[in-house]
């Protein structure tokens, strides 16, 4: 039996969608997080058994480590993205802006970038064209919570290779992520 510490908000344990019956489980303390949720630290006793847990995969991932870049207006949106993509161990890097973004861009590189669609300024769509013109092979996920707006408006999303739907929870970015970033 091994023994993890697992930082995250209730919010995050949530979508990690951790059974509280695989595990012995125990919430060490609880504080307010900086986004006004709460922020958890669970113990948890991993067995070795044939069902792995989600606390197990994360415990004993050996995933390939990958950068990305995450563009969202909404503070909350970013922190939430970057939590669940470092689950997995990526390094992931989060602004709020097209214009900061295409910055970014230009000075770093990146495996994977994940664009909101709806943004002040520069939107997702123009976002993802103009990095398309800088690198074509720039695979590009656009999120968003207005599918249906994107489908009915006739525009085609140029340079976006997936959209996922706003909510989402873990096990669909990761879908998606290893959807554009099969593994070598």
């Amino acid at each position: 039996m091994q023994h993890i510490r697992v930082r995250a908000t209730s919010h995050c344990l949530k979508l990690l969608h951790i059974p509280s019956t695989s595990y012995d489980r125990r919430t060490d303390w609880k504080m307010p997080d900086k986004d006004g949720g709460m922020m958890f630290t669970v113990a948890a006793a991993l067995t070795r058994g044939s069902k792995r847990t989600m606390v197990d995969w994360m415990a004993t991932s050996g995933g390939l480590t990958r950068r990305i870049l995450v563009v969202d207006d909404e503070p909350l949106v970013c922190d939430s993205v970057r939590r669940m993509l470092a689950v997995d161990g990526h390094q992931v890097e989060t602004v709020a802006t097209g214009e900061a973004a295409l910055t970014l861009f230009q000075k770093d590189s990146f495996d994977l970038i994940i664009v909101d669609y709806e943004m002040p300024g520069m939107n997702g769509d123009e976002l993802a064209a103009a990095i398309k013109a800088l690198n074509p092979n720039q695979p590009i996920l656009m999120i968003t919570a207005y599918p249906e707006t994107l489908a009915s408006s006739g525009n085609p999303l140029v340079g976006v290779e997936l959209l996922l739907s706003k909510p989402f929870d873990l096990q669909e970015l990761r879908d998606a992520v290893s959807k554009l970033l099969p593994k070598p």
